[in-house]
């Protein structure tokens, strides 16, 4: 489930919050670390990073990254993996 939505998510949390907060910013380095590996700590110090951000830091983050995933066509077809049938791998 992670490669589907963890990473995209991660994704553009990387990237709205190195437009906001800078590339240096801790939220920055974590999310990129998260995408990059997937391990469970990896993406709890992230969310624990975006946890620790002041409220209207957070808020404008989070916007910013719901507008980004919205409207990511490829994140919307991913995510909907269609009825399952005959010769696909999910009619198993």
């Amino acid at each position: 489930m992670f490669d589907i939505f963890g990473k995209r998510f991660f994704q553009a949390v990387e990237a709205c919050a190195a437009r906001q907060l800078g590339a240096d910013h801790a939220c920055v380095k974590a999310a990129e670390r998260a995408v990059q590996t997937g391990e469970y700590t990896d993406v709890e110090i992230a969310r624990a990073r975006l946890a620790a951000l002041p409220d209207d830091q957070s808020v404008a983050l989070m916007e910013a990254v719901h507008t980004v995933m919205r409207e990511d066509p490829a994140a919307i077809l991913d995510a909907w993996g269609g009825p399952a049938g005959p010769g696909s791998d999910r009619a198993h």
